[in-house]
């Protein structure tokens, strides 16, 4: 009897320590790539990234979003970003239980196989990862999905808000392309 009890016990503590962990997943918050906002992924639906588009090893499986897509006539380029498996040095693994925003990837896709080319923040500047035009295009993308995602323009700028996002964060590509659906940023703060 006093061994049922015990097994009991140890499958309640184990239980209770399970819940936690798999909750916190289920809860874990989202940085978007190009303005670092954050956000609840079971409340704001970007379009599910496939596996294959991105294929980085700390990959959460389940947890990888498209936030701009632009077809090209010999390719297609999107912008994807996930939450990542947090790297743990001394035992050289990726820890399942932590996950963490990634910065984002630009990935094209040509012939059926992809390539990350760079990242969000290499849009645009003296070393751009890809023609301006590009860059545009995916930033018009962009700003259609987040709205979208968002729930409307209305719940985008709320969010924006909440968040003390002002037009100095985002490139100022994406903040005219926001600007043409109805969203207003602040300019940037002062210091």
């Amino acid at each position: 009897m006093r061994y049922i009890g015990l097994s009991i016990l140890s499958f309640a503590v184990l239980f209770s320590c399970a819940e936690p962990r798999a909750k916190g997943i289920k809860n874990q918050m989202m940085d978007d790539p190009i303005i670092g906002l954050s956000y609840d992924p079971i409340r704001v639906h970007f379009d599910s990234c496939p596996r294959s588009l991105d294929s980085r090893e700390g990959a959460a499986k389940g947890y990888q979003w498209i936030y701009a897509q632009c077809a090209r006539p010999l390719d297609t380029l999107y912008l994807v970003s996930c939450l990542m498996k947090s790297w743990n040095d001394e035992e050289n693994k990726w820890v399942d239980s932590i996950l963490e925003p990634d910065f984002g990837a630009i990935v094209k896709v040509s012939g059926g196989k992809s390539k990350a080319i760079g990242t969000p923040d290499g849009l645009y500047g003296k070393h751009a990862v890809l023609p301006i035009q590009d860059a545009d295009c995916l930033m018009e993308d962009a700003a259609a999905r987040y709205v979208k995602a968002f729930g409307g323009s209305s719940e985008l700028q709320k969010s924006l808000t909440a968040g003390k996002i002002t037009a100095d964060v985002p490139p100022p590509r994406f903040v005219e392309k926001l600007r043409a659906k109805g969203i207003i940023l602040p300019p940037e703060k002062r210091k």
